[in-house]
């Protein structure tokens, strides 16, 4: 979720193995969770599924590690009660999250139908799901911009209409 470290082989170890050579002992630093809140903020997810909405938070310049950190860090556990809300929302993340192909399509983008997803990518379509909750919010901002976009998502209540279930099948269509 955090960091992912990988040293890059050396010249003769690359050539030994017919890769391309690359600068030995270097190393790759990948931060799942800062791609995971771009997919789904203003890249792939929501543009794949909601092209207006990434494209109007991209243009108030508003980065969802702002508000998707926290989300995907505590596993939605700020945004929704306990009992029964997060409790229900957890089972459907690990019931619908499968181990995911290493290396598979969702690295490159979006997933394809029949894809297993991992349950960070389950939950990048729950935050997904989330953004597009509020939508209207931050579509109709009242003048306040990006402050009025910020405020819908960081203090994230669900409107009346869509209840836990409702989100989980939003997750469920997505996935």
């Amino acid at each position: 979720w955090y960091k992912v470290v990988e040293v890059l082989p050396s010249p003769s170890q690359a050539q030994a193995r017919g890769q391309a050579q690359a600068g030995g002992g270097q190393v790759e630093l990948r931060q799942p969770l800062l791609e995971a809140c771009e997919r789904f903020g203003t890249g792939a997810v929501l543009s794949r599924f909601d092209p207006k909405l990434a494209t109007h938070l991209k243009k108030l310049e508003l980065s969802p590690q702002l508000y998707g950190i926290r989300w995907l860090r505590l596993l939605f556990g700020r945004e929704f009660a306990l009992d029964p809300d997060l409790l229900r929302i957890w089972d459907a993340l690990f019931a619908i999250a499968a181990p995911a192909k290493r290396g598979g399509p969702w690295l490159r983008g979006t997933p394809t139908v029949g894809d297993d997803l991992s349950l960070l990518q389950v939950a990048e379509l729950l935050a997904t799901a989330m953004v597009r909750s509020v939508r209207e919010q931050i579509l109709g901002d009242d003048g306040q911009g990006t402050s009025g976009a910020l405020m819908a998502l960081m203090k994230y209540a669900a409107p009346a209409k869509d209840t836990v279930e409702l989100l989980m099948c939003y997750v469920a269509a997505m996935a």
